[in-house]
Formats: C-alpha cells, structure tokens, sequence
C-alpha cells in the first residue's frame, strides 16, 4: 500500500512538472512582432525589420526574422499598404509555426521608399573630371605635341535623376573613349549605382578642346625675312584646327628666313620658313682643320652648296684633291681629325 502510494504521488508530480512548463516552454520559443503604420525604405527589397520590431528570446532567431524579406518597394518617392494579413501568410509559407507567431501593432502598414535626387549638373561634372583624368595619362595626343591643358564642356543638358536613396548610398560610374586622338565631340555614359546595382544608365555629350604654347609671329613677316627672338613669341593655342607642323623650340630659327608672308600673332610652321645655303656651290671656303693641339688654316672651293651642321666636298686649288668639311659659319668650315 506504502509503495502504491509513493507511485501515485511520483506520477502526480511529473504530470504538474510538464504542465507547469508548456506555458513556460511556449513563451520562450515565441517570436514577438510589432507592426508600424509607417516605415521608409532605403533599399531593393522591403526588410521585416524595416516596417516591425522584432524580439525573441534567441538574438539568432530575432536576427533572422528581421532579415526576412515581404517583397519589392514603391518606387522612389511613391508609397503602398502592406496588409498584416499578408505578412502572416509570407512568413508561414517560410516554415513559421503559427503558434510562435504572435503580431500586434498596425493592421495596415504605409510603405514610403526614400529617394536621392542627382542634378544633372553633378552628372556632368563628374564625367568631366572623368575625360579630363582619361584623356591626362597621354596617349590621345597622337602626335609628340606636348598638350598643355585639357578643357572639356558639357553640351546640353541633363535632366535630374530620381533613385532610391538605398542602404550603402549611391555611385556614378563612367565608361567611353574619345573615337580619335583629335575628337572634339565626345560622349560618355554615367551608368547610376544604387548598392552596387545600376539602376539606370544616361548619355553625356562634351566638347573637348586641347591646348598647348608654341611659337608665334608677334608682327606680320614678308618673305626672305630672317626669324629670330626679335620677331617670334609663345602663345597659348587650340589645337582642333592648327596643330600640323607648329614650332615649340626657338633655337631651330638660327639662320631661318621666312618662305611667305606670315600675318601677326599667327602660329609659326616649319613649312613657313627656310635655312639659305651657308655656303653656294662654287664660293671659295676657309677651311680650318684640328688635330689635337695643332690646327692648320687652308682654302677650298666648294663642289656643292651648304648649310649649318652639314657636310660638304671641297676642292684643294693647288693640288686639285677633293676633301670633306663640316659647315660653321659663312663661308667657312672645319675638319676634325680624330
């Protein structure tokens, strides 16, 4: 009798322990939601945590609640209802159990998806910056001028850009080159990123001028007139029209003479001038040749004509020999002998 009685009592407890739990047990595995009537989002998809606040006792749980996703939003600057219905019936198709599901708050959720507006004037200057640091490493010049400034000008308008604010922000991203090294009319594409995803990608038209400083007439200069400091200068030209044959080193005009006219403040080109033969052919040379230390002074008359720097043949008039010497001056030229 003790012993039946000892068994009623240990079943009597277990079943009061068990019972005592269920509340207990129930309370910790439920999942709290707290709708509210409005939420703004930022980013591509509507987020649980961004219209509810979310609690559980485990944080992993509540983290992963809050992660789950109810759909697209608005687009930028509109708005929609979320029914709580309709979030109940989202979660329990993702394995919820409903009895750990408990929602309050808001029956009717007002989604509002928050929005950037992007002038299209910082659209353009952007893709300004853009040509201007392409076209700066070298390489479009396509000739040994040296390119001095780069100016590139938007053409037209852009009109301004509405995206949705997102949640890391947005970005602008630039592709397209310049079809020839001279292209004065280029185009580009902004492609806009909002959380690394393009939303949209625009056309942007520039006019690219490209200057440099060479050498110009500072009068107007006639034919046969002799170059030099006196009557060049530097000035600052575009180069869409003149940049064939222009003249950026001064020291080249020593003994030039001008071939045409040349009007004031005109670029100078190397076709635009000439070197006179230093010596004619047939003109009697003075001859100075080096060696060493001993230098000997003679006469040669010149078989060809001559100019600065170059070699020519002369002849010996007492012994008739045929000889070479390099141009100095008028009528006069120089061999070293090694």
């Amino acid at each position: 009798m003790h012993l039946e009685t000892l068994v009623k009592s240990i079943l009597a407890a277990t079943v009061m322990i068990f019972t005592m739990s269920e509340p207990a047990l129930a309370e910790e595995n439920t999942i709290q939601i707290k709708l509210r009537s409005e939420a703004r989002i930022g980013g591509w998809e509507i987020l649980l945590g961004d219209i509810a606040d979310v609690s559980a006792k485990d944080t992993l749980v509540s983290g992963r609640v809050m992660g789950e996703t109810l759909g697209s939003p608005p687009g930028p600057g509109l708005a929609r209802i979320l029914r709580r219905e309709d979030i109940l019936a989202i979660l329990l198709s993702r394995g919820y159990a409903r009895d750990r599901i408990q929602i309050s708050g808001s029956e009717r959720i007002r989604l509002l998806t928050l929005a950037t507006k992007i002038p299209g004037v910082e659209i353009q200057e952007k893709g300004a910056s853009y040509l201007r640091n392409l076209l700066g490493e070298g390489g479009f010049d396509g000739s040994s001028i040296p390119i001095e400034e780069i100016e590139v000008l938007p053409r037209g308008d852009v009109a301004e850009v509405l995206i949705p604010t997102g949640r890391r922000g947005h970005g602008i991203r630039f592709s397209g080159i310049p079809s020839g090294p001279w292209d004065t009319n280029v185009r580009v594409t902004a492609a806009v990123t909002v959380d690394g995803r393009v939303v949209t990608r625009i056309p942007v038209s520039y006019s690219v001028k490209r200057y440099t400083t060479a050498l110009a007439t500072i009068r107007e200069l006639r034919t046969g007139e002799a170059l030099s400091s006196s009557n060049v200068h530097r000035i600052r030209i575009e180069l869409s029209s003149v940049r064939q044959d222009l003249v950026f080193d001064e020291s080249i005009l020593k003994g030039a003479v001008v071939t045409r006219t040349i009007g004031a403040m005109s670029p100078l080109r190397s076709r635009d001038f000439t070197y006179p033969p230093t010596i004619k052919k047939g003109s009697l040379v003075a001859v100075t040749s080096i060696s060493g230390a001993l230098t000997i002074k003679t006469y040669g008359r010149a078989e060809e004509e001559g100019r600065m720097g170059k070699t020519i043949s002369l002849r010996n008039e007492n012994s008739g020999k045929v000889f070479r010497a390099t141009v100095t001056g008028k009528n006069s030229a120089e061999i070293r002998n090694k």
